[in-house]
């Protein structure tokens, strides 16, 4: 499969924003949905602590899950900070 710049940034920065965005406005109207949030920012943390203290040195795996789970959270709080202010 032939990647090109647009396809890598779709599906490392968008496609993780959008299941943030998703999840959270899924689950916006139970009373704990902020969990989502969360959960994410916790995985997040995690994510860039390995990503700074790699496993396997030289893999460019960590760096990227840390970017994806970051937009992920992003999404998710962003969904969050705006049903707060529309309420």
């Amino acid at each position: 499969m032939d990647f090109n710049l647009f396809s890598i940034i779709v599906i490392i920065l968008i496609i993780p924003l959008l299941f943030g965005i998703c999840a959270r406005f899924v689950l916006q109207g139970y009373r704990y949905g902020c969990l989502i949030t969360v959960t994410a920012l916790i995985c997040t943390a995690i994510s860039w602590y390995v990503y700074i203290n790699p496993p396997v040195l030289g893999s460019e795996l960590y760096g990227l899950r840390a970017v994806q789970a970051s937009c992920f959270t992003l999404g998710s709080l962003a969904v969050g900070i705006i049903s707060k202010i529309n309420k």
